[in-house]
């Protein structure tokens, strides 16, 4: 068990006796970030804790700390492990359980958005700024042409344009499986914002929206945001990210790729390529 990321100092020893006691961990490697205090590290950022007869509930919190999303995923990953070796009712329970413990420890979202209770498009939540060299009318005339989206978008493999603002998407889900679905225009203002969100009925419920400023030195900020539920809310998110695709740092590298596409006119050689 290899332990990575940002904790408060006060909490180092807890957290390695506590993952080293779980049961299937045989050696604990330790490749933490250790912090004296919070200050703006966005990965020890949460709520004020609650307490309970002098007792602190962090795993009552809409976010959990590090140390709890931690040993949480140590303890989920070894339910799972341990349930599906029985195989029997009881051990795929203990798996169950495990595999939901272990979702909300990679994603720390809250059980309800989890598993898309009254989330809406919202179980996932993203949001990205990039500064780009082109005046913003060559920006903006990028997205609504749909047959641009797969030279930087990676997972994008066809985007038809089916008039009225709306358009039908054919993407790489998890393991490359294909999913579909229609989109249509909420927002269209030209050099300023661009919005969809899918049609009612979609299996993926996803909306977007993209900002467009233009800055004195003749270069455009470009921030977007996209949100979206798939099957089984966040921990279709969590799955997902098991099987290769996670949408932030997918989104990272596709802005890379829009940067490159809108700056040089050339098509980034990794991008798709529209299915035949």
């Amino acid at each position: 068990m290899a332990l990575q990321g940002p904790v408060l100092a006060q909490e180092v020893e807890s957290l390695r006796k506590r993952v080293a006691s779980v049961r299937g961990v045989r050696e604990v490697e330790d490749h933490l970030q250790v912090h004296e205090q919070a200050g703006d590290i966005p990965g020890l950022q949460g709520q004020p804790a609650r307490r309970l007869s002098g007792r602190r509930l962090d795993v009552m919190q809409t976010y959990w700390s590090p140390t709890t999303r931690l040993l949480a995923g140590a303890t989920g990953g070894a339910l799972a492990v341990y349930g599906a070796g029985r195989r029997s009712t009881g051990g795929a329970t203990l798996s169950l359980i495990g595999l939901t413990l272990l979702a909300r420890a990679l994603t720390n979202i809250e059980m309800k958005r989890l598993f898309g209770v009254r989330a809406g498009r919202r179980a996932i939540d993203i949001q990205k700024t990039i500064n780009l060299n082109a005046p913003v009318e060559r920006v903006f005339s990028l997205w609504p042409d749909y047959k641009n989206f797969p030279y930087f978008m990676s997972n994008v493999r066809e985007v038809k344009d089916l008039g009225d603002g709306r358009s039908h998407w054919i993407v790489a889900g998890p393991a490359g499986v294909p999913i579909e679905w229609e989109a249509t225009i909420s927002s269209y203002v030209p050099n300023e914002v661009l919005a969809w969100r899918t049609e009612p009925g979609s299996l993926i419920q996803h909306a977007g929206r993209v900002h467009f400023q233009s800055n004195p030195d003749g270069s455009t900020t470009v921030t977007i945001r996209l949100t979206y539920n798939p099957g089984l809310g966040g921990v279709g998110h969590a799955v997902a990210t098991l099987f290769g695709a996670d949408p932030k740092s997918q989104m990272d590298d596709d802005l890379v790729r829009m940067k490159t596409f809108i700056e040089t006119s050339k098509t980034p050689s990794d991008a798709a390529r529209a299915m035949r």
